[in-house]
């Protein structure tokens, strides 16, 4: 299940350019960190207990990003790209 979702994260990022928007939801950082992205060791966990309507959740932290289990490739696409697109905690937008 996850090699097809970090496929499906790829494509999300690399198609629809949210490289940005991703890094930041990840690791809490808008810049680059001091020893570069691959120190970086993003890990993924399903979201236990979720439903469809659970957007995916990042522990800035850990670069830990908890996925809830979705039924449909669209549905994740959907979920992570409107998770992408909210700005809470640090921001002042």
């Amino acid at each position: 299940m996850f090699d097809v979702t970090l496929n499906i994260i790829k494509h999300i990022l690399i198609i629809e350019s949210h490289h940005f928007c991703f890094s930041v939801f990840l690791t809490g950082f808008d810049r680059v960190p001091v020893l570069g992205m691959n120190q970086v060791k993003m890990r993924v966990c399903p979201r236990l207990p979720s439903t469809q309507d659970h957007l995916p959740e990042a522990l800035t932290c850990h670069s830990l990003l908890e996925l809830p289990v979705y039924n449909t490739k669209e549905t994740l696409q959907a979920k992570l790209t409107e998770a992408l697109q909210h700005k809470r905690g640090f921001w002042d937008d």
